[in-house]
């Protein structure tokens, strides 16, 4: 899987293959020892993905940002400080909606990551209530939302699906990673 994706990715982070295989919801760290941290979920939150169906080029958006890191350094590092504090409210059964609302401003200021769809899903989705950021490299792509109680999700599935994009309202954090079956 990893090797299937570096054709896609370039150099890909190895988070998709470490959570399809250990299950759960995970905290990846690349470079650290061991390079991941089961979060143990309080309360799972309700999500919702939006497709852009947008194509783009995950390994040339990767790149453009690695070109800038320089100027962006205090953007990721505040990047990774929201991660962990998103850790730490997930394990807790705390909201994580603001800190979802900052990341995606803050990733909306690297190069090449923010897109005019994924922006309208992200507008769309805060217009309901659903705070949502972009998930991946971005540049269309997907963005992940945070259904609260108290939204209509059906209107706001419906909005999204009128403006083309496909939405996944039942999406489940947290579940078994890669089982064997022996007969």
């Amino acid at each position: 899987y990893y090797d299937g994706e570096k054709v896609l990715h370039g150099t890909p982070s190895a988070l998709a293959n470490t959570a399809c295989t250990y299950g759960g919801c995970l905290l990846y760290r690349k470079g650290s020892v061991p390079p991941f941290t089961r979060i143990t979920l309080n309360a799972p939150p309700r999500l919702l993905l939006v497709n852009s169906k947008q194509e783009h080029n995950t390994a040339a958006i990767v790149r453009e940002v690695a070109q800038h890191k320089d100027k962006i350094q205090e953007t990721l590092a505040r990047i990774g400080e929201i991660s962990l504090a998103g850790q730490e409210n997930l394990a807790l059964g705390r909201d994580i909606g603001h800190l979802m609302t900052e990341n995606h401003n803050l990733l909306n200021k690297l190069p090449g990551v923010s897109s005019h769809h994924t922006d309208t899903i992200v507008d769309i989705c805060n217009g309901f209530g659903v705070p949502a950021k972009i998930t991946g490299a971005g540049g269309g792509g997907v963005v992940i939302g945070l259904i609260r109680d108290c939204v209509d999700v059906l209107s706001l599935k419906n909005t999204l699906k009128r403006q083309g994009y496909q939405v996944l309202d039942n999406v489940e954090i947290g579940v078994d990673g890669v089982q064997a079956v022996l007969e």
